[in-house]
């Protein structure tokens, strides 16, 4: 990796730090690999069959912009903490593979899918309404009410068709009470 390279992630490391010390904290315990990708469609993406792995590229976003370079990796690593906690707790009785629509792909997706995406950009309007507030950045505030819309969208779909344990119930109203707090902070 080049000086120039390590430069553009430590700048986006500290643009994390700054908006919230405490998320990014949390999010860098759970990657142990960082691994940058040349593609022209994905733009960063996490697997199972690589767990703590976390990797991006500069397909919708360059590195230069530290907002997005930070937005992306928490993002990853934010899936990560879900399949941590997916693979010791289970949170619905649905079937892996039933499906139900997802807003983040604006398509019918397995429910594991939603359930995660639910709660990584739940917490990733979080980290973008601080962004706003903090930074004074209007993108982070047009992406936290895009984001906002989604999950107010899959928490929808997961009160309709998610047959939720009770871990699952316990873990929905702290996800459906942070939506709210967000948009209650948002209106202030």
């Amino acid at each position: 990796m080049t000086a120039h390279r390590r430069g553009q992630l430590a700048a986006a490391a500290r643009v994390a730090k700054t908006v919230s010390p405490n998320l990014w904290e949390e999010v860098i315990s759970y990657v142990q690999l960082l691994g940058l990708m040349k593609s022209p469609n994905v733009s960063s993406f996490t697997t199972t069959r690589m767990p703590g792995a976390l990797l991006l590229s500069e397909s919708k976003h360059a590195f230069s912009d530290p907002l997005f370079t930070a937005e992306h990796f928490i993002h990853e690593a934010l899936h990560q903490r879900m399949l941590y906690q997916l693979a010791v707790q289970n949170l619905y009785n649905n079937n892996e593979e039933d499906e139900i629509w997802s807003p983040f792909r604006q398509q019918s997706r397995p429910i594991r899918y939603v359930v995660q995406g639910a709660y990584v950009f739940a917490r990733l309007a979080e980290f973008q309404l601080l962004a706003a507030s903090i930074l004074k950045e209007e993108i982070a505030a047009k992406r936290f009410h895009e984001v906002q819309a989604m999950v107010a969208e899959s928490i929808d779909g997961l009160h309709r068709h998610a047959s939720l344990t009770a871990a699952g119930s316990t873990w929905f109203g702290q996800l459906k009470t942070l939506h709210q707090r967000l948009n209650t902070q948002a209106a202030i």
